[in-house]
This record gives C-alpha cells, sequence and structure tokens, in this order.
C-alpha cells in the first residue's frame, strides 16, 4: 500500500469515529469556540482535513510563526492534495523598504487570496504576523484577474497596461512569475499559481493562439483555449 492510499485509509476511518462527528455537528450548529483537548497534533490534520470536506466554507488555520505553518501545510497537503491547502506567508519585507518582496511570497499570497474569492474548498494556512499586514479589498484583487480566449480581440496595448498596473515585469525574455515580454504580435505571459507561462499570438487585435511553454526551454507544452 502506496502512502497516498495508506493515509486515504486513516482519513476515512478517522471521520467515521463519533468524536469527529461530533465536532463537525457543533460546527454545523453555529458553535463560535470549540476546545479540543490531548488531541495529537497529526491526528488534529486528519480532523482539519474531514472538517474541510464536510463544511462548505473555507478554513483559516493560524499558526504562531512559520516553522509550525510550513509543519501543517506539509501534514495537510499530504491528507487533502496541494489543490485544496493553500499557504498564506509574511512578507519578507516591511512597508518601508525600497525593494520588492519575493516573488514566491507574492505568488502564494495572491493564489491563497484568489482561492478566497473564488470561493474554492480550500484550508488556508497562515501565520499570525501574515494576518497582521493590511489586504486589498476583495474587489480589488478581482480587477487584477484577466480571461484572454482564443478568437477573441484584445487590445495588445491594453493587455500590457493592465500587466504592467499589476505589477509585472517587463523583460526580454521571461524566466519567472511575474513577468512578461512582448516580441512583435507574440506575447508571453507568467502569471501567478500556473505551473508554466502562456505564449499568446496575436493578430492584429485577436487572439489566434495560446500555448504554455516551458520556461527552460522555451518549447511549447500544450494549446489552450484561454487563459
Amino acid at each position: 500500500m502506496d502512502s497516498n492510499a495508506s493515509l486515504d485509509d486513516i482519513a476515512r476511518k478517522t471521520a467515521q469515529t463519533d468524536s469527529f462527528k461530533k465536532v463537525v455537528s457543533r460546527i454545523n450548529g453555529g458553535a463560535q469556540q470549540i476546545q479540543l483537548l490531548r488531541l495529537p497534533e497529526t491526528l488534529l490534520a486528519f480532523l482539519l482535513s474531514h472538517i474541510q470536506r464536510s463544511v462548505s466554507r473555507p478554513l483559516l488555520l493560524v499558526a504562531s510563526d512559520e516553522d509550525t505553518a510550513e509543519r501543517w501545510r506539509d501534514d495537510l497537503q499530504a491528507i487533502v492534495g496541494e489543490e485544496i491547502v493553500r499557504y498564506f506567508p509574511s512578507w519578507d519585507v516591511d512597508f518601508f523598504e525600497a525593494r520588492s518582496p519575493d516573488p514566491e511570497i507574492t505568488e502564494l499570497r495572491v493564489v491563497a487570496a484568489t482561492a478566497l474569492l473564488q470561493r474554492q474548498p480550500t484550508i488556508v494556512v497562515a501565520t499570525i504576523e501574515a494576518l497582521l499586514s493590511p489586504l486589498i479589498p476583495p474587489h480589488a484583487l478581482d480587477l487584477g484577474v484577466l480571461r484572454l480566449q482564443v478568437e477573441t480581440e484584445y487590445s495588445l496595448e491594453d493587455l500590457t497596461t493592465h500587466l504592467a498596473d499589476c505589477g509585472f515585469e517587463r523583460v526580454s525574455m521571461i524566466d519567472a512569475v511575474g513577468q512578461y515580454s512582448v516580441r512583435g504580435g507574440i506575447v508571453d505571459i507568467y502569471p501567478y499559481g500556473t505551473d508554466n507561462p502562456f505564449r499568446l499570438e496575436f493578430f492584429g487585435d485577436e487572439i489566434e493562439s495560446i500555448r504554455t511553454f516551458d520556461v527552460g526551454t522555451q518549447r511549447s507544452v500544450c494549446s489552450c483555449k484561454e487563459a
């Protein structure tokens, strides 16, 4: 039996216990506070995964520090999957430093916030410090989301303006998230939360094709109808 099958088996069995069912019942009944005593940390991760599957709203797990948060993230991702568990780290710069934050941290925060905005089933793991930083309002994040489809028209100038306004860096050849490049009617974009960047080919203002490509080899991975 592989590790994933073993974890799934444990998750199913613990979900059937009276104590787990009682916690979910109290949450659905509107309980504002539930105290859990002498519950091992690993077993608590299974309880949280069961709650996530049983209630129709996202969960927020607040940890005291980054080491604890990352440990929770790893445990939960092993149980319910990376597509469900999002990590919301604190910034690596303060508001008065004259430098941009690490793009990886920006990506993790944007992906977590977007999952909440789109009401995806999710468990967000964050530190206390991360939650103390002011956030942009949800509608401002939604304004940054742009959906592009093949055989539709979109001004190339409006696209590059949008990317610049959202803080994307214009480069000659992209090699990291948060970057874009323009070569004639070809636009490469590496948005947050994607495994590979997109390459859009324009004919005038019409999007002729959208493909993902490998940032190392610059070779196409697959064609897409939208990005």
